[in-house]
């Protein structure tokens, strides 16, 4: 939020972490999945959660993944949603095709990352939407299609997000 580098205290990150470009949870829209009041976006790109390489893959790295759920984490208040992956495409991937394949023992340990990752810097435990279900396919790309929109009208010129820098069209060809 203030421009650093991000670290975390909490231990290590049991999976591989992203985000899809060209997406956005828009600070200034009430997430329209949640139909909770005043829960608005996080300012960011949607997050990946990548659970099938058996090695890390290196940051700044595009790997493509199967889209296999979605959870809602309500992180100090606002919607930042982490779409739970399987790379494909791999030499290194013990990939998972569908939701039901991914072991509850493994939902369990990314729920519990999340829900506690902020306690050690003293902050209270993060909370989550639609009672801490991990949201099947289907739904998982209707988020990612609502923050694509939001990206959008980002860069429309439509948003109510002012804080962004957005530069021209051509600069990204």
């Amino acid at each position: 939020k203030d421009n650093t580098l991000r670290s975390f205290m909490y231990g290590k990150m049991p999976f591989n972490y992203g985000f899809i470009p060209r997406t956005l949870e828009d600070p200034t829209v009430c997430d329209p999945h949640l139909k909770m009041d005043g829960v608005l976006g996080d300012g960011d790109p949607i997050d990946v959660i990548e659970l099938s390489t058996l090695k890390p893959i290196n940051t700044g790295e595009v790997a493509v993944v199967r889209v296999l759920g979605a959870l809602a984490l309500l992180d100090e208040g606002e919607c930042d949603w982490k779409l739970i992956t399987a790379a494909v495409g791999r030499d290194d991937v013990n990939t998972y095709k569908h939701l039901r394949d991914v072991p509850q023992s493994r939902i369990n340990q990314i729920i519990d990352w999340f829900r506690m990752y902020k306690t050690a810097d003293g902050k209270k435990q993060n909370e989550f939407g639609f009672d801490t279900k991990v949201l099947d396919e289907a739904f998982a790309m209707e988020v990612i299609e609502a923050t694509r929109a939001q990206y959008d009208a980002l860069r429309a010129g439509k948003s109510k997000a002012t804080d962004y820098w957005v530069p021209e069209m051509e600069e990204w060809e």
